[in-house]
């Protein structure tokens, strides 16, 4: 059956936590079995999360595109608006605008730029907390055609769900239920390809021991 306990590992300066299946050869006085070191398996689930955090990136990006394409619309006469447009280009979103009574096209596009602004800040907040691993977050969308707001709460969604399946999975295999596997059909793109990766990790690493338990069997 399966073992839990703790052996040394070469680079490790004490014992190090690892699961094993042995089993006894009858007649022999022989146990045989194979193991894994639970670290190893820690350290695939961090690699990850790592790449998981990378897809986050995406969503700023989309902020910055939108803030040169209204910069080069507005022209001469919103300098400052475009001016502004260029500093949320460069990621900075701690910026401001004068309100203005102006009820002509330039006040209102100023009062929609000064409306933007503080979407965007709600939204980069809400990209920071997601980035550090703060999936609480709540995104709020300011409309049925917030694009960005739903491309954030949707990313929230994902990463929640794709969370729970990776901690299952770490979880399973700590507890030793090494037949464990994520639902990858859950999930679609790279997320897919992350769950269908740790599934094909875990299967390289219980190999052996399937591979093992067959031979015995037979002996």
């Amino acid at each position: 059956g399966d073992v839990r306990y703790v052996w040394d590992k070469q680079g490790s300066s004490k014992p190090v936590p690892k699961v094993s299946y042995v089993r006894l050869i009858s007649g022999l006085g022989w146990v045989i079995g194979t193991g894994v070191y639970e670290d190893d398996v820690e350290a695939e689930l961090a690699d990850i999360r790592f790449k998981v955090l990378g897809g986050v990136a995406l969503v700023g990006l989309v902020a910055v595109a939108l803030g040169v394409m209204l910069g080069r619309f507005l022209g001469r006469r919103v300098e400052r608006v475009a001016e502004v447009a260029t500093t949320l280009a460069t990621g900075a979103v701690d910026v401001e605008l004068v309100e203005t009574s102006d009820r002509d096209e330039v006040g209102r596009l100023v009062t929609a730029f000064r409306t933007m602004i503080e979407s965007v800040r709600g939204q980069a907040k809400a990209a920071d907390r997601i980035a550090v691993g703060d999936l609480s977050v709540e995104v709020e969308m300011r409309s049925e055609k917030d694009a960005l707001g739903r491309s954030l709460k949707n990313a929230v969604q994902s990463l929640r769900g794709l969370v729970q399946e990776t901690t299952t999975l770490s979880k399973a295999a700590v507890e030793g239920k090494l037949t464990t596997r994520g639902k990858a059909d859950k999930f679609q793109g790279v997320y897919r390809n992350i769950v269908e990766g740790v599934n094909t990790t875990l299967d390289a690493l219980i190999r052996p021991v399937e591979d093992s338990a067959a031979i015995l069997s037979k002996m």
